[in-house]
């Protein structure tokens, strides 16, 4: 076309299939379907790209199809476990799933950049525009199904990844006897999502006993913890006294109640005994200007009720800089309250998770 182009700038008359050439490139590049093809040919959206896009998804979909073949295998020996992770590694889901999303990104960029320039086109130029934008407007159509059986593969994969590797349980926690063993029953159970795949397998359903021995020095409980401080604060007030707006303290109790959010209870093997047993206890309490720390010890009555006392630093209220009580205030905005840590005792009852 270049030559062409230099035939004409010389002055040339074009005839034959010259000029016909030149007419189509003319027709190409001014009318709508002709920009349509410009565009499909710049981003190289051709045949062989829709073909390895559809053979991509074609695999993708045969491996879907293998999931429910693979559970039921993967609950086999380690021979068939090996084998199963095999196959699915054989996959090569990284690379695939990488080449499908960069297609389908590339499906995108063309189709903004063919809407960007030519817009809508007309009923009437339907039968003229490139075919290879009808095969782009219904890949299009069919990327969220694309991405989402992608996404099912790609955690099918992970899943088996992690067949048969250990795992930290840290659900719940179990605590030691001093005196005897602790048993521990885990149930595994099928997920939701490959109920009916994994229908009828056994080991999917599996409930397995493990006992522990009291060898660990301490056990841990966690929990929530009722506590009543000694720690006294004081409400500071601005009140009208004799006729005059003033600071007004108004104290508290000598104790309060509260509750504290997070109890950590630490018990040594040697305090642990069934009906009354010794611990210790750390405490946080992250209440908004309520900050409060706890420790202390105390002894456990059977299984769950917990009374002890410690030491506890936490917030308490107090005049802003500047302030003390009973000065003159000329609006209640001037009183200014900050607040500060202070030390004291304290008394807990607590339930505890073990």
């Amino acid at each position: 076309m270049n030559a062409i182009q230099q035939r004409l700038a010389k002055g040339e008359k074009l005839t034959g299939d010259d000029k016909d050439a030149y007419d189509y490139f003319v027709w190409l590049t001014t009318t709508k379907p002709g920009q349509i093809t410009q565009k499909l040919d710049e981003q190289k959206i051709n045949t062989d790209f829709f073909m390895q896009l559809g053979d991509a998804v074609s695999k993708l979909s045969k491996e879907l199809a293998q999931m429910a073949d693979l559970t039921q295998r993967s609950a086999g020996e380690a021979a068939d476990v090996d084998k199963v992770k095999k196959d699915v590694l054989d996959w090569d889901l990284k690379n695939k799933a990488k080449d499908i999303r960069d297609r389908l990104k590339k499906v995108d960029d063309a189709e903004f950049e063919i809407l960007k320039v030519v817009g809508p086109v007309a009923q009437e130029q339907i039968d003229a525009v490139d075919s290879r934008f009808y095969a782009l407007l219904i890949t299009k159509d069919q990327t969220p199904k694309v991405l989402e059986s992608l996404a099912t593969a790609e955690q099918f994969a992970k899943d088996v990844s992690a067949i048969d590797v250990p795992i930290e349980i840290t659900k719940d926690t179990i605590a030691f006897s001093a005196t005897q063993n602790s048993i521990a029953k885990i149930t595994i159970k099928t997920v939701e999502a490959n109920a009916k795949v994994a229908e009828g397998t056994k080991r999917f359903h599996d409930t397995l006993t493990i006992t522990f021995a009291p060898r660990s020095p301490v056990h841990f409980g966690f929990g929530g913890a009722a506590v009543y401080s000694f720690v006294k604060k004081s409400e500071f007030k601005a009140e009208t006294v004799n006729g005059q707006l003033k600071i007004v303290e108004k104290k508290g109790s000598d104790y309060f109640g509260q509750n504290i959010a997070a109890v950590l209870t630490i018990t040594p093997r040697a305090w642990d005994d069934p009906i009354f047993g010794g611990q210790f206890q750390v405490g946080f309490n992250p209440k908004k200007d309520e900050l409060a720390f706890f420790a202390g010890v105390g002894f456990r009555v059977f299984t769950l009720a917990r009374i002890g006392v410690g030491l506890t630093y936490q917030q308490v209220p107090k005049l802003g800089s500047g302030l003390k009580v009973g000065d003159p205030l000329s609006a209640t905005t001037d009183l200014k309250v900050d607040t500060e840590f202070r030390s004291g005792a304290y008394l807990f009852i607590s339930i505890t998770t073990k």
